[in-house]
């Protein structure tokens, strides 16, 4: 069934081509080459060239199907790309649910760890560090402002409803998680948790080359940075908070180098990352931790 296809241009611009019958049909059928040129020259803006050539070599009525069936091809295409980015979007936010809700595990299983040690685990749950380090992570490994705010929020979400409603299911087999179900906190935090989406949102505008973007790439830092010096200096006098401590500083330089490579101003993100840390430190943590 195959047949050859030559597509060349003569000096007047004319195209001689040969085309193949397909078995037991009579519609002659292009060759490839010839219909990739002329559905290129239509995407450039230079209908009127191709219409004309087509309208040559076929007359109007083989033009006008050639044109239908691109144009449905183009809507079945576009149909599929659409339909792929949002099955590919919800598996995207159903995994970083479920991450939230073992993540939210984990940190309802630190409560058997004592608070008042050295390493302090049950701080992960307790302090902001954590959620600061979560949601700039996911704002950072984000495609949009759309995927960035739901993200964070089904993310932080998800550990809302596993830390408390574990919770109120070990309250029937352990005394010291004995109660009624925490709706109040359940409510704050799921509020928090849309803060969390939102702040998120609008993080991801570090990503614009402007003077904005500097400011808002060192905020990330900044926060990390003023709770590791609170949690230092509550290590430093009563012997607590050394896990908190080394994981916000880690995470305080890892944000640091990641965001001052994205800044589009650099003395901005510093002039940003020590007032920023500054304010965080003595507006939330030195009232509150110390």
């Amino acid at each position: 069934m195959a047949a050859g296809m030559i597509l060349c241009a003569g000096k007047t611009g004319a195209f001689r081509f040969l085309f193949y019958r397909r078995k037991n049909k009579n519609t002659p059928i292009v060759g490839m080459i010839f219909l990739h040129r002329m559905l290129s020259l239509l995407s450039q803006n230079r209908e009127n060239i191709a219409l004309k050539s087509m309208r040559k070599i076929f007359g109007e009525t083989m033009v006008f199907q050639i044109a239908r069936k691109h144009k449905k091809e183009s809507i079945m295409i576009k149909h599929v790309i659409k339909t792929k980015k949002c099955k590919d979007r919800i598996r995207l936010y159903s995994i970083l649910f479920i991450i939230g809700i073992l993540v939210g595990i984990f940190c309802r299983l630190t409560d058997f760890f004592s608070y008042e040690s050295l390493w302090s685990l049950p701080s992960i749950a307790t302090l902001f560090g954590f959620w600061i380090a979560s949601v700039s992570l996911i704002t950072y490994c984000s495609s949009s402002n759309r995927d960035a705010f739901w993200g964070s929020f089904l993310y932080m979400f998800g550990m809302t409803v596993s830390f408390y409603t574990l919770k109120f299911i070990w309250g029937f087999f352990w005394e010291r998680f004995s109660g009624e179900f925490p709706t109040a906190l359940f409510i704050a935090y799921s509020m928090m948790a849309l803060v969390c989406g939102i702040g998120s949102y609008i993080l991801y505008f570090w990503n614009k080359e402007n003077l904005f973007s500097s400011l808002l790439c060192a905020l990330p830092a900044s926060g990390m940075l003023a709770e590791a010096i609170a949690c230092s200096i509550v290590l430093w006098k009563q012997k607590m908070l050394l896990g908190q401590t080394l994981f916000d500083f880690i995470f305080a330089a890892i944000f640091g180098v990641l965001l001052y490579c994205k800044a589009e101003n650099r003395i901005l993100f510093f002039f940003t990352l020590v007032i920023a840390t500054a304010a965080t430190f003595f507006l939330i943590y030195q009232p509150y931790i110390l």
